[in-house]
């Protein structure tokens, strides 16, 4: 029991000693000092030191201002300079700038002359080269489906070098191509269509120029560059358009009679001329002299250019082909009275 409570104190005794012992501490080292900054001191020359020659610097020449690079879109412009050019070269020129490449016929010889002062889009410039071949007598052909375009010379058809033919309008290439192009028609008649487009075209002078009607397919084959071909669709959708419609329509009368009513509008359009009235070749309506219209019994003038036919037992009809502020009928009518 006694050696229980002595070794207690001395452990707590030797526990307090050890807290008590004092950490060692690090020497404090002094910062090294900031140099002072040295001010440059300014160079003064002696009061009699001759000054420097003044050396004067050339001045560059005023440039005239140079065209642009690029034109709006980033696309890069090109200048056409073909001076009476031989074909060949404007040709090769042509064929880096469409990306194609193009299979020359013998006869392609010729000079060309093509001549714009100024930088111009790259797709304008083609669009000149391809107008001025054209003009020059040189065809461009394009191969289907393919990036080959079959140059024909002067004086040669380009049918021998098989033009492509298209039925659909979105195929027919941009540009200066010579194509056949099949228009299919709803409503018009394709002799007629064909008449009509003679009157805005002429032979090319390739001698290619074609318009051939198809009554039996209701269609048109039409070859010419592409240019033209669709100046001429356009006119071709403005003519291809539903006739006039057809009705029928019944008039019930309350009173009359209706085979005394046929009669006598029968009589009201083939009125017999008055005096100072000269019949009108033709079977038109009477001109009358000195100025004055023919009228009806009651007054009433009657327009010109209407004539009334008995076609059948019962029937009449009136037809009138002048459009003015006096027509009462534009077109045909058949009138039937029924008992």
């Amino acid at each position: 029991m006694f050696r229980k409570i002595t070794l207690f104190p001395l452990l707590l005794l030797g526990s307090g000693l050890f807290a008590q012992t004092p950490s060692p501490q690090r020497p404090v080292v002094p910062a090294p000092a900031t140099p002072a900054p040295i001010l440059a001191q300014p160079i003064v020359p002696p009061p009699n030191a001759p000054k420097p020659a003044v050396v004067p610097q050339p001045v560059p020449n005023p440039q005239p201002p140079s065209l642009s690079t690029t034109i709006p879109g980033g696309e890069k412009p090109v200048r056409l300079q073909f001076p009476n050019t031989d074909v060949k070269d404007v040709l090769a020129f042509y064929e880096k700038l469409a990306g194609v490449r193009l299979v020359y016929d013998n006869q392609v010889v010729g000079p060309v002359n093509i001549v714009i002062n100024e930088d111009i889009p790259r797709d304008e410039a083609k669009l000149i080269i391809e107008i001025s071949l054209l003009l020059n007598g040189f065809t461009l052909v394009p191969v289907e489906n393919s990036r080959i375009v079959k140059v024909i010379g002067i004086g040669k058809s380009p049918r021998t070098a098989g033009i492509p033919i298209v039925a659909d309008e979105l195929l027919i290439p941009d540009g200066e191509h010579v194509v056949t192009y099949l228009a299919r028609l709803k409503f018009a008649d394709p002799q007629e269509v064909t008449q009509v487009l003679g009157t805005f075209v002429v032979q090319s002078p390739g001698q290619y120029t074609n318009i051939t009607p198809l009554p039996k397919s209701s269609a048109i084959l039409i070859t010419e560059n592409s240019a033209i071909l669709r100046g001429l669709l356009k006119v071709i959708h403005e003519m291809d358009i539903p006739p006039a419609e057809v009705v029928s329509e019944f008039i019930v009368l309350e009173r009359a009679d209706a085979e005394d009513v046929q009669k006598k509008l029968l009589e009201v359009f083939n009125k017999a001329p008055a005096a100072g009235v000269v019949p009108a070749a033709g079977g038109a309506r009477p001109a009358p002299r000195g100025g004055q219209p023919a009228t009806l019994p009651d007054g009433t003038p009657v327009p010109a250019g209407i004539t009334a036919e008995q076609t059948g037992q019962g029937t009449i009809e009136i037809s009138s082909g002048k459009l003015s502020e006096d027509s009462i009928i534009v077109g045909k009518i058949t009138l039937t009275a029924d008992k």
